[in-house]
């Protein structure tokens, strides 16, 4: 199976944030207050340009420990693609929230998996570009022959650090 072209951002600096449907409060709160991030500094996965999240906006995720995980993503602005990604399981999260609070948190599993993707998409990145291509799925494919084996892994990791 050959790759897509990678994908054009189309353009982060709106200051108008959608909601992000079929997510729970939570994570989708702190999701949205990713792009309104202020004055963290650069760290492997923090947003990085200033013409695209504002002038001195950033979220900073910095590992705590070296512990990863393999997970299967997939992203809309890949369509029909999946891959799996090593992410790391725990996260020191600094950042703003849409209503300029402080955010100082240490993130776990799938919710630290879950920042890492997005800030990637800040930093001008996407899932195929840190996945292992060897690994690459449709969605079809994925339901088929990775999923059960993916919940599981997913299910063990969340009884063991939360999600």
């Amino acid at each position: 199976m050959t790759g897509p072209s990678k994908p054009q951002l189309i353009d982060l600096s709106s200051p108008h944030v959608e909601p992000l449907d079929g997510l729970s409060g939570d994570v989708s709160d702190d999701l949205e207050g990713l792009v309104e991030v202020k004055n963290g500094k650069r760290s492997e996965f923090g947003a990085r340009s200033d013409d695209q999240v504002g002038e001195g906006w950033r979220a900073v995720l910095t590992p705590v420990g070296d512990e990863q995980f393999d997970n299967y993503e997939g992203c809309l602005s890949v369509p029909n693609l999946r891959g799996v990604v090593k992410r790391f399981v725990h996260l020191h999260l600094k950042a703003w929230d849409r209503h300029g609070q402080p955010i100082d948190e240490v993130v776990h599993g799938l919710k630290a998996g879950t920042f890492q993707h997005e800030v990637d998409h800040l930093n001008g990145k996407v899932f195929v570009d840190r996945a292992d291509p060897s690994t690459f799925t449709t969605w079809t494919e994925f339901e088929r022959h990775h999923r059960a084996a993916f919940v599981e892994q997913v299910t063990q990791l969340v009884a063991r650090v939360g999600s």
